[in-house]
């Protein structure tokens, strides 16, 4: 399993297109409650994750809370909500 160390600027990196802000999706994968306080990037940086993480949250960048809410519903239907968030 290969990991990575976040910086401040893979962390910019995952930010949605644009605006570059975060998801809902992105921040609840990355451990955080929604809306995430203050100083949030700053407490991750230096922290690892796994690469497959990384992607994940990358994908995340275009997933709204409307989406959001229709994963989290299939994920319940299966019983299981873990593996959604990387923490």
């Amino acid at each position: 399993m290969k990991i990575i160390t976040l910086t401040r600027n893979n962390i910019h990196q995952l930010a949605t297109d644009g605006a570059g802000g975060f998801t809902r999706a992105q921040i609840e994968a990355l451990g955080f409650v929604w809306p995430a306080k203050k100083g949030w990037i700053s407490s991750l940086i230096g922290k690892t994750i796994t690469i497959d993480c990384y992607k994940r949250v990358a994908e995340l960048r275009r997933v709204y809370s409307k989406d959001l809410k229709k994963i989290k519903k299939q994920q319940a239907l299966q019983d299981s909500f873990e593996g959604f968030a990387c923490y």
